[in-house]
């Protein structure tokens, strides 16, 4: 059969069809997949099948609280300016361009650390300066394909639905419906930094980020600065941080977008690198600006480069 008025999946009293928040997945004559409500409190539930007003036998769930390995912060949708008023910017961020962002997501308040890659089974670079090696480091030197691969591992861990998966020649493709973690996009990434700032920083940059001026050439644990208006660390500086999209330093114009996720692969126009954004430790307060743009291959890595993710909350 299939599911209807008639047809459905009582889940702790609550009727499940398709048309009731898209709980049933799957529905065939040997199997019926629902999907738990996220706002589903842990413990004993009930759940049974009814076909044609005949009811199944009733039977005892437990639903169980995943305990998920990152500290975040929820960041609810809105509409920012993106860019900047430079007209001298060599990378793309000129001019200022209305951008809405239509999900709320959650971000991980720290860059990614050494310990969390490791414990995902992620081997950190041999190659780091002794100063920059620790558990509590941001990762860095992790190519943009690796943190790709770290994304989907983690939200495996954490019982979540991965966002990528690879092709042909190390290009991805993202399920943008998946509750997994991922990397944010470009315009999430300024919108997050920013925090409803709109000049150059999200704040005072001594304050807020380890640049060439504080940080003595080396990284420092994450969330030793202060963090940004939303209570997310070390977006201007410590690592810088890979994004999603591709780099194009034309993509954008004075016009409005909507979630953009940046330009499409293009050999001939030499769009075939990723974005990164953010200042680093060993970068001048002029680059730890909330809008600069910079780009590297999506299989290289570099000593102070690093990433963080994000999710979707709905």
């Amino acid at each position: 059969g299939s599911p209807s008025e008639l047809n459905y999946v009582s889940f702790g009293g609550v009727n499940a069809t398709y048309d009731a928040n898209d709980m049933i997945q799957k529905w065939t004559d040997v199997l019926i997949t629902i999907k738990v409500p996220g706002n589903s409190p842990a413990g004993s539930i009930k759940i049974k099948v009814v076909v044609s007003g005949s009811n199944s036998n009733e039977m005892d769930y437990t639903i169980k609280e995943v305990e998920k390995t990152l500290d975040e912060v929820l960041v609810q949708s809105g509409t920012f300016m993106m860019g900047s008023d430079d007209e001298d910017d060599l990378y793309g961020s000129f001019p200022k361009h209305s951008v809405t962002l239509t999900r709320d997501i959650y971000v991980s308040k720290y860059e990614i650390t050494q310990k969390q890659y490791e414990d995902m089974g992620f081997v950190v670079s041999g190659n780091l300066l002794e100063q920059n090696v620790g558990d509590n480091k941001p990762i860095v030197s992790s190519t943009w394909i690796k943190a790709i691969r770290y994304c989907n591992a983690l939200s495996i861990a954490d019982g979540l639905t991965p966002c990528y998966t690879e092709q042909l020649n190390d290009f991805w493709e993202w399920d943008m419906n998946a509750n997994g973690y991922r990397l944010p996009t470009e315009a999430e990434w300024e919108y997050i930094c920013r925090a409803g700032e709109t000049g150059d920083y999200a704040g005072p940059l001594s304050a807020m980020a380890w640049y060439d001026e504080n940080s003595n050439n080396s990284l420092h644990d994450v969330g030793t600065k202060d963090p940004n208006g939303w209570g997310i660390y070390d977006l201007n500086g410590n690592a810088a941080e890979w994004c999603w999209d591709w780099f194009d330093s034309f993509y954008y114009e004075d016009k409005a977008y909507t979630d953009p996720v940046g330009p499409d692969y293009n050999y001939d126009e030499q769009i075939t690198e990723k974005v990164y954004r953010g200042g680093s430790y060993l970068d001048p307060k002029e680059t730890c600006r909330v809008w600069e743009r910079r780009s590297l291959s999506r299989s290289n890595s570099i000593w102070y480069v690093g990433f963080r993710v994000v999710r979707n909350a709905n």
